[in-house]
Parts: structure tokens; C-alpha cells; sequence
């Protein structure tokens, strides 16, 4: 058996030789709190999860000040340390591995979990060589509409947290796109023997040459995964398998289906335009049969400009401004200050005359 603790080395001490938790500051108390039941929350949650590549949680006890739960031990190891003894694995052994993990993910993501921080060290392998899923102290439970309900502390694993995970919030809203960077980025790690680059590299840049000996699937897999916009990753384990066993036209097929997909929203499929620019840009602009033109700022710029065949304009300013414009079928004009302001003017509707907006 093995034993996690939950312990904050930031907020939380302990003397030497005694088990005793303490707690930093007075201050600190209420942040350890809310994040010790969020463990022993998260905790009870993977114990519901039976999987045979996700790790078995057996108890789950308070004690000491603290929290712990209790799993299986298992002595193989984990893939990190499996990769510094020998190096860079054959192919046949790395996609085996990851095939494991990625049904373990498939699992975890049919619950609506997200695991956030999957990466070698966090892979460990069983008393019968196969690959097991552990520490979920990352992961976020997300609602039917795909938004987080469980707060978890923040955290970045260089070389295999993609772009997302660099920006608070990022990964607020359910998108199984995100661990599957993660676990691309991992394919990389067991095939190669080197660590990835970080995400922030790769926004202007390739990943380095593979070596000539792993097959165009693996590789396509790995690059694919690892592209710097979620919407350009396979959006599910059943397209990140397509791409990794040569199944790349259904994977694309697929991928394609998503349609415009951002953030969480799908757009109708007959979409006919989707201009999307990284995160470091200030600018997202989407058209559909539905809407004329969708203009939406990132939160670098301050602007969300919206018009429709059923408005003229919708013009939506950030709480760094003060206005709100809305041009609807039900009137010719609505303007509403925001935090800064205290007016708000409705126009008579204009469909009463049988008018159309704006004439």
C-alpha cells in the first residue's frame, strides 16, 4: 500500500519527528481548509472511478491535521523513471503504454474529469508491466454544461501543460483537448527520450526532428496533439487513437466535424468562416449562416462586436469600459451603462410599426 498526504510545503510545517500538521499563518488557514476538503473531495471522487489504468484508492482518512487516502502500491515504478535507466523506448512499447493512458483518460473524461498534469512521472507501471494513471491533485470536475464545479490549486508541468494552462482560467471549461496535448507531449517524452518544449515555444516553432525510425503515425499523433490551439488537437481519445494508429483521414473526419469549436462553444456546422488567432493575439472572428459577422476580442483587447440577422449590432464593451449597446428585433435601440455608469435607455419597438431594426 501507498499513502498520500495532503500538505501545502508553502503554508504547512510540521516539527521534526512529529506527524502533526501546522499551519503557517492565521491567514493561511481558511486557503489550507478549502483545499484539504477539495482533496479528500477529489479523493472519494477517483475512488469512484474503476478503471484498470487508473489508480485503485482504497481509504480516505483525516488525521494529524491533515488528510490522506490510500492506494495501491505498485512496484514498477513510473515511466519517467523507466526512461532515465534505459532511455528512449521502441515504438511497439511506447504506443502500448500510451494506449493505456489514453483509455484511462476516455474513462476520466466520460465522468466529466479532467486530469491536468498527466506527464511520465505521474505514470506508473504495474506488477504486470501495464501503465497506471496516478495523482489527480490537478484535476477539475466539470457540470453537464461543461464548467468546472471543483476548485484545484494551479499548476504547470514544463514541456507538457499546452498553452491553456499558462492563462488563469484556462482551463475553466471541459475540453478533453487539453490532456491530450499532455499526453502527445508524453508520447514525445517516451519516444524520443528527451523532454518536450514548453507550449510558449512552440506558438512560432515546430517540435525538433523525431528520429527517421519512429512511423509517420506516431509522429503525426504526437505533432498533432501538441498544436498550440485545442480547436487544431483531436477533441477526444477516439481521435487521438485514430491519428496514432494510421487512421488519419477518419481522425481528420473527425476533427473536422468539431466544426468551429472555441472554448468550449460550438458553432453550426455550416459555418462557412472561422478566423481564430492565438492566444497572444486580440482577435476572434467567426461568421455563420446564423450571423452575419462575430467579432470577439481576447482579454488583451476590450471589444465584443456581434451582429446577426436578427440585430443590426450588438456592441459589448469589458468591465474596463462602461457601455453596453443592443440593437434588437423587440426595439430600435438599447443602451445600458455598465459599472460605471448609472442610465439606461430602451427605444419603442419598432416592430410595432412592422419596421425592421435600425430603419
Amino acid at each position: 500500500m501507498a499513502i498520500k498526504e495532503f500538505f501545502i510545503k508553502e503554508h504547512c510545517d510540521r516539527a521534526d519527528g512529529n506527524s502533526f500538521v501546522s499551519i503557517g499563518t492565521v491567514g493561511s488557514r481558511g486557503l489550507v481548509e478549502k483545499f484539504r476538503e477539495k482533496f479528500v473531495k477529489e479523493a472519494r471522487n477517483i475512488a469512484k472511478l474503476k478503471h484498470v489504468n487508473i489508480v485503485s484508492i482504497i481509504d480516505i482518512f483525516e488525521e494529524n491535521n491533515t488528510a490522506y487516502y490510500v492506494m495501491d502500491y505498485l512496484e514498477g515504478g513510473s515511466l519517467s523513471d523507466l526512461i532515465n535507466r534505459e532511455g528512449a523506448l521502441d515504438e511497439a512499447t511506447a504506443v502500448r503504454y500510451i494506449s493505456q493512458v489514453a483509455s484511462a483518460l476516455d474513462h476520466l473524461h466520460s465522468k466529466k474529469m479532467m486530469h491536468l498534469d498527466v506527464k511520465p512521472a505521474n505514470i506508473l507501471i504495474d506488477n504486470e508491466g501495464n501503465a497506471v494513471l496516478i495523482d489527480f491533485g490537478l484535476s477539475k470536475q466539470y457540470d453537464s454544461e461543461g464548467m468546472q464545479t471543483s476548485t484545484s490549486l494551479t499548476g504547470l508541468s514544463h514541456g507538457y501543460s499546452p498553452l491553456e494552462q499558462y492563462r488563469d482560467g484556462g482551463a475553466g471549461t471541459f475540453s478533453p483537448a487539453t490532456d491530450i496535448y499532455s499526453l502527445g507531449a508524453t508520447l514525445y517524452k517516451v519516444i524520443t527520450g528527451k523532454t518536450p518544449p514548453e507550449a510558449v515555444d512552440l506558438i512560432n516553432a515546430d517540435l525538433p526532428a523525431m528520429p527517421a525510425n519512429i512511423s509517420s503515425s506516431v509522429k503525426n499523433a504526437i505533432e498533432v496533439s501538441m498544436r498550440s490551439r485545442r480547436i487544431d488537437r483531436p477533441q477526444n481519445i477516439s481521435e487521438f487513437l485514430a491519428l496514432l494508429n494510421g487512421s488519419s483521414s477518419a481522425a481528420a473526419a473527425g476533427m473536422a466535424a468539431a466544426g468551429a469549436v472555441a472554448g468550449g462553444i460550438a458553432m453550426p456546422s455550416q459555418s462557412d468562416k472561422t478566423e481564430i488567432i492565438a492566444p497572444n493575439s486580440d482577435k476572434t472572428e467567426i461568421a455563420t449562416p446564423y450571423s452575419d459577422k462575430t467579432e470577439i476580442a481576447t482579454p488583451f483587447s476590450d471589444k465584443t462586436e456581434i451582429a446577426t440577422p436578427f440585430s443590426d449590432k450588438t456592441e459589448i464593451l469589458t468591465p474596463q469600459s462602461d457601455k453596453t449597446e443592443i440593437l434588437t428585433p423587440q426595439s430600435d435601440k438599447t443602451e445600458i451603462l455598465g459599472r460605471g455608469g448609472d442610465r439606461t435607455v430602451i427605444a419603442a419597438a419598432a416592430y410595432a410599426k412592422g419596421e425592421k431594426p435600425g430603419q
